[in-house]
């Protein structure tokens, strides 16, 4: 059987799916989404780096220290989100070739 992905393609694109939300634009994103709601990832040792933020959160406003949060917090969700699609990939990628 000859696969040909533009077939393939040219099938799907009448159909975009709707994920649910404007930030989920693909179906990997999606699953990190599902698969994070049911395995939210904590530890101590991220509880610990957090703690050590603390004097530095207390010394700002209110409205400071959430903006910091914030970032912070945001910045560790892209790290979080990028790992993950790239290990998926990465694994994609490692069964591809071992079946060559």
């Amino acid at each position: 059987m000859n696969f040909d992905i533009s077939v393939l393609k040219s099938y799907l694109s009448p159909h975009q799916p709707n994920y649910g939300r404007s930030d989920i634009h693909s179906l990997l994103e999606m699953l990190w989404d599902s698969y994070t709601m049911y395995n939210p990832i904590d530890n101590p040792q991220i509880r610990s780096r957090i703690e050590a933020l603390r004097p530095v959160l207390d010394a700002l406003s209110w409205e400071q220290e959430n903006d910091l949060f914030d970032m912070v917090s945001g910045l560790c969700y892209e790290c979080e989100r990028t790992a993950f699609l790239e290990g998926l990939r990465t694994g994609m990628r490692l069964i591809v070739e071992l079946g060559e």
